[in-house]
């Protein structure tokens, strides 16, 4: 018969009978891998802990975390959120020390366990990437969190609050005085003497003022440095005042980054096509570039970008004497107009097929791009009309043309109000959309 109080190691390592200490045994449960670790400096206080793996001595941990004796040296990372690391509630030894790191972006609480941490009864809060590191006296916590504040003493002396110096030892250097008033500054008190806060005197405002005004008037005002616009008074000449005007008249023109603050003019009896690179493009028609653009002559001109929009549209228009303020964005331009502009003009011919009484030929519709639902067509035969059949008068009344504008179209409708057929002569209208 075995002792009922001794482990028979002949028998399956089991244990027979009562132990003769509450709880002494080795505990239940515990992982694959997991070690006893003390949790206290108690008899029998012990565990099963994880022993953490990894390079560097570094303890990684996604939930809450009651520190162990087996941390002792190393960092532990919390990477959870609102997570509670709980230092033990009797410290291992004296020597233990542990590093904390808060890697979430939520505050980690550190647990003082009912001892004090720096003398004080209140847990640490950890702001995200904030540290700190835990020693013991082996009774309480204490911790380093970085510098502090008041007087340091070197061997170069004492060294208060708002001084710093260079150097070590009796060779210090004082380089920031002791506050002075507002509005004073920090001169040098040349070689050898500590520099000190002063105030200004006017005569040395004075001859500053002169100073900086002499310099001002001829430094770097040559040709050299840029300035051969200015005349001897420090004055943009007349020259340099005037605005450029770059006078086009091919049918064929192109806008180039040197027109900005031009004033650039076509004139030619027949339309201009006219071009401009896309606004931004290799660091040119950056946003701010503008120039000026006036139509002098009766040709229309059409100004037809890169890729990018005006007033976002594909072209713009300009008959004559229009003119316009063109500015880049950076990615477009706009066109601000000065007064009204042409959005689309052309002709349109009416058809000739007999029209009965009471109804309406059949409507002609001509592209217009750029007409909105809402604008007004102005429209004029190209021709005298009255010796032509329906438009000439009679005592039985003429046709009548009813025009309306759709999207991007004008059209035109004839309509017979007299009281018999009448086929009509052919006729053309021009016609402009303005806005």
């Amino acid at each position: 018969m075995a002792d009922k109080n001794k482990i028979d190691l002949a028998s399956a390592n089991q244990v027979q009978g009562a132990l003769p200490v509450a709880n002494a045994g080795v505990p239940a449960s515990g992982l694959t891998g997991q070690v006893l670790a003390k949790t206290s400096n108690a008899d029998y206080a012990d565990a099963w802990a994880t022993v953490p793996t990894g390079v560097g001595n570094v303890n990684s941990q996604t939930v809450s975390y009651l520190a162990l004796t087996v941390d002792d040296g190393k960092l532990i990372a919390m990477n959870g959120a609102s997570l509670t690391l709980t230092l033990p509630a009797a410290p291992p030894s004296a020597t233990w020390k542990i590093f904390i790191e808060n890697l979430n972006a939520s505050a980690l609480t550190v647990s003082r366990n009912g001892l004090t941490i720096d003398g004080a009864a209140t847990d640490l809060t950890l702001t995200q990437n904030a540290g700190v590191v835990i020693f013991t006296d082996g009774t309480n916590y204490f911790t380093e969190r970085g510098l502090g504040s008041g007087t340091v003493t070197h061997t170069g002396g004492a060294l208060t609050i708002h001084r710093v110096v260079v150097g070590g030892g009796v060779d210090d250097v004082e380089v920031i005085a002791a506050l002075g008033s507002a509005g004073q500054y920090l001169r040098s008190g040349g070689a050898g003497v500590d520099p000190a806060f002063a105030g200004v005197a006017e005569s040395e405002v004075t001859n500053l003022t002169s100073d900086l005004a002499a310099n001002e008037a001829t430094a770097n005002k040559d040709a050299a440095s840029g300035y051969a616009g200015l005349d001897a008074s420090v004055h943009l000449k007349d020259a340099e005042k005037n605005q450029t005007r770059d006078a086009r008249t091919t049918t064929s023109e192109a806008i180039t980054d040197g027109d900005r603050a031009k004033i650039v003019t076509f004139s030619n009896s027949s339309a201009v096509a006219a071009t401009i690179a896309q606004a931004g493009t290799g660091g040119n028609f950056a946003d701010g570039w503008f120039a000026i653009l006036e139509n002098l002559g009766a040709g229309i001109v059409t100004l037809t970008p890169t890729t990018s929009t005006v007033n976002g549209a594909a072209t713009l228009v300009l008959a004559k004497y229009q003119s316009c303020l063109l500015l880049s964005d950076g990615t477009n331009y706009l066109a601000v107009f000065h007064g009204t502009r042409t959005i689309a003009s052309g002709t349109s011919a009416l058809g000739t097929s007999a029209i009965a009484s009471g109804a309406a030929a059949t409507v002609v519709t001509t592209s217009a791009t750029g007409v909105l639902t809402t604008d007004t067509i102005m429209a004029d035969f190209n021709a005298d009309p009255t010796g032509t059949t329906g438009y000439a008068p009679s005592a039985s009344g003429m046709l009548t043309i009813v025009k309306y504008p759709t999207a991007d179209n004008v059209n035109f409708k004839v309509v017979n109000n007299t009281g018999a057929s009448i086929t009509p002569g052919a006729v053309t209208l021009n016609w402009r959309v303005v806005r």
